[in-house]
């Protein structure tokens, strides 16, 4: 099936821009698959793409976390 696709969110718009200046420089079949959603993890609306998401990675992500927050991440494992 090959690559679905991958998004990528951050709060910081500074990260947003480098990631889609980074798209740039790769073929247009992987670029349009590659979708950037800025904003609050907690405050962005995903119910449209929780069908879809197979994987998500976080990197350097807990220390920015609330206590509530965290134990809303992980409430549902």
């Amino acid at each position: 099936t090959g690559l679905g696709e991958v998004y990528l969110n951050d709060i910081d718009s500074d990260e947003i821009k480098e990631f889609e200046t980074l798209k740039l420089s790769l073929p247009e079949d992987v670029r349009s698959r590659l979708k950037s959603i800025k904003g609050d993890f907690f405050a962005i609306e995903i119910s449209e793409l929780i069908n879809k998401v197979d994987l998500i990675l976080c990197r350097n992500f807990l220390h920015f976390l609330t206590d509530q927050q965290i134990e809303k991440l992980f409430s549902g494992i």
